[in-house]
């Protein structure tokens, strides 16, 4: 059985749109990272990791082959924004429909 969340949560998270064909990507200040979600959520928000691409000693490189854990990201399910950090809100429902990190 799949996952299951709030379509307005699933909605903000499938308007995201990154740097290249993997969907889940992005540039921000140099390095490159991507989003994974993570457990399901009673209330139908979406909950998930920010990994940034690096070395194997960690440290940041967006040609690398590893990643580490950066933060996480949070979409209420009634789509609101609550924790997405490193540049993802950026990529998310960039066509303007307003949904904003606390408001």
């Amino acid at each position: 059985m799949g996952r299951i969340y709030a379509k307005k949560a699933h909605d903000v998270l499938m308007s995201f749109e990154g740097n290249e064909n993997s969907g889940n990507s992005w540039e921000h200040k140099g390095n490159k990272y991507f989003w994974n979600i993570g457990n399901e959520q009673e209330q139908g928000a979406i909950t998930g990791g920010i990994h940034v691409y690096c070395q194997e000693d960690g440290t940041p490189d967006p040609t690398g082959e590893y990643a580490r854990r950066k933060g996480s990201f949070r979409i209420e399910a009634n789509g609101k924004i609550t924790r997405a950090g490193y540049g993802m809100k950026k990529h998310l429902n960039k066509d303007g429909v307003g949904y904003a990190i606390n408001s």
